[in-house]
């Protein structure tokens, strides 16, 4: 168990983290060579011993998105309206 997470049979450990000890989990999943097409690039880009560093960045950033504030957003909007307003004043 690692932080109340039970690894399924997909997952394998070459030690786990009794005693504080650092734990290598690999984790494997499988892609449909069309509908994730995408995801192949840009793997097959990724230099071959960096490859876990670019999906580990990758996910993290999904997980805890920093780009985008909620200000933001809402000058998206605000723009959108703005302009949706002049176009149809123009018309």
């Amino acid at each position: 168990m690692l932080n109340g997470w039970v690894p399924d049979a997909g997952v394998r450990s070459s030690q786990w983290p009794f005693g504080g000890a650092m734990a290598t989990v690999t984790v494997s999943f499988t892609l449909d060579d069309d509908a994730d097409r995408d995801l192949l690039q840009w793997l097959a880009c990724q230099p071959r011993r960096q490859k876990s560093a670019a999906i580990r960045e990758s996910l993290r950033s999904c997980l805890n998105p920093q780009g985008v504030t909620l200000r933001e957003i809402y000058g998206a909007v605000r723009d959108v309206v703005e302009k949706y307003s002049l176009d149809k004043n123009t018309s």
